[in-house]
């Protein structure tokens, strides 16, 4: 009798009766208020007090159940050597993970090919190797999967390999094979000689120009990307490497999608899944939406922020906090340092609506290009800047690189040959792209003259005489130098 009671009280049967037992009789007292007051059969009291007994079975039966259910006690007549006591549960063998391969330890040759000579690093999903390709001669990484018993951690490894393979890029890891080895899938990349981006945050300051350079490198690295049709979904320092020489490479693509072809990665785009890092997830990926080329120019926007502040643009320990970040904060000014210009960059590519940010890696590239050159003494930076602005509609600014260019090489400050060798493409329909109105129209071939003069002189006065006919600043200068040439 004690085992029985014991039973019941820890399987919490009497807890539960209790708590019934307290509920039936209000609610008994109060239909015996209302049978009174209303007058009705008393046959009526009688079928409550029935269905309140009734109710105290099913609550005692319901609770025993619920323990038996939960705790897995189940007493059936089973075999002999059962006791009543022994669970009786469906259990399913646990997947093991299949054994590291021999090839992987330092002097072996993986596939026939990769002599393995010391490990590089590890992680969760697999381990990284040194190797040296002995068909080509070189140091190599080779990436191994040792999850290899995950399907979605084989696809994702898979997909990062097909993803990046078909990325040739400066500017992009890249990768030489795939292949498998007992069952273990292995990928096999450039052998990268640096630190992470993180590293280099976490280390001094980097100056503006600096940083400007390597985020120039990592939009390019985008427009390659998204010129294919891939978005990456989780830009961030870690997956950022900065070579020795001054490369910045993009890595792990893991996480990389086709832009209208989810179908290339099965298993691995979720509807209102969030995919990215907590801190420079775009505010569509921290809502569960579809993440677009735009989207990397957010999380490439945060990272451009963390080099130049030091801190990061949306902070949150988990994808929580930095996504309702994201959404609804804005990142503070960043140090009186950062050039205005640059800033402007920075703050139109953290905007929350997509179709106010750069809408691609080859935007947000062309945007710090421009940035770049302006700044720069360089006469090559400058006219690329000047071909730069022409080829996006720029005129008015073209045309004042133009006339800074000319001036310089007047001045004898820059090499005229190189200059007017670098201008070679410069046809009279450039000239007149390079101007808005009938004034700069006029400056615009006064300077290109000046610049071509002497060396092509039929040009140089086709371009002067445009310029003195036309009625401006420039017209008097531009007959004095005509003048000039002719008497040669």
């Amino acid at each position: 009798m004690t085992g029985i009671f014991g039973e019941l009280r820890r399987r919490g049967v009497f807890g539960a009766l209790t708590a019934y037992g307290v509920a039936a009789a209000g609610a008994l007292q109060l239909a015996d208020i209302i049978v009174h007051d209303l007058d009705l059969p008393a046959w009526t009291l009688r079928a409550l007090i029935w269905a309140a007994a009734v109710g105290f079975a099913v609550t005692a039966v319901v609770s025993w159940s619920y323990d038996l259910t939960r705790r897995g006690f189940v007493r059936t007549q089973g075999p002999a050597d059962r006791s009543p006591q022994t669970p009786r549960r469906t259990t399913l063998p646990t997947p093991q993970p299949p054994p590291v391969p021999r090839e992987l330890v330092a002097g072996a040759v993986l596939a026939g090919r990769y002599r393995i000579e010391r490990e590089l690093g590890k992680g969760g999903m697999g381990r990284v190797l040194v190797a040296r390709d002995e068909k080509l001669g070189r140091r190599v990484a080779v990436k191994v999967v040792t999850a290899a018993h995950d399907p979605a951690r084989v696809r994702r490894f898979e997909q990062e390999a097909r993803t990046a393979g078909a990325l040739e890029h400066p500017n992009v890891l890249a990768v030489y094979d795939l292949g498998e080895q007992d069952g273990v899938p292995f990928l096999v990349t450039e052998l990268l000689e640096g630190h992470t981006l993180r590293t280099v945050i976490e280390g001094p300051r980097l100056p503006p120009a600096q940083v400007q350079g390597l985020a120039l490198q990592l939009a390019r690295g985008l427009a390659a990307a998204h010129a294919r049709g891939v978005v990456h979904r989780d830009l961030k320092p870690e997956n950022l490497f900065l070579t020795d020489d001054g490369r910045l490479k993009i890595l792990d693509f893991g996480l990389a999608r086709l832009s209208g072809n989810d179908e290339r990665a099965p298993g691995l785009t979720l509807t209102g899944a969030i995919f990215g890092s907590p801190g420079y997830l775009s505010p569509e990926q921290a809502r569960g939406e579809r993440a677009g080329a735009p989207s990397d120019v957010f999380s490439a926007g945060a990272v451009l922020y963390e080099m130049l502040s030091g801190k990061r643009a949306f902070p949150g320990a988990s994808l929580i906090e930095a996504g309702h970040a994201a959404l609804s904060a804005e990142p503070a000014p960043l140090p009186p340092g950062v050039p205005p210009a640059l800033a402007s960059v920075v703050a139109r590519a953290l905007e929350k609506d997509p179709s106010r940010r750069y809408q691609s890696g080859a935007e947000l590239a062309r945007a710090l290009a421009q940035e770049l050159l302006r700044r720069s003494r360089d006469p090559i930076a400058r006219l690329e800047l000047f071909l730069l602005q022409r080829r996006q509609g720029q005129l008015a600014q073209a045309t004042k690189e133009l006339r800074a260019f000319s001036s310089g090489v007047a001045a004898g400050e820059w090499p005229a040959p190189l200059l007017r060798a670098y201008l070679g493409e410069m046809k009279d329909e450039a000239v007149l792209a390079a101007a808005t109105d009938p004034d700069e129209q006029c400056d615009a071939y006064y300077y290109l003259g000046r610049l071509h003069a002497p060396d092509d002189a039929p040009l140089a006065r086709r371009q002067l005489l445009q310029a003195a006919n036309e009625d401006c600043d420039q017209a008097e200068f531009a007959r004095e130098e005509l003048q000039a040439l002719q008497s040669r």
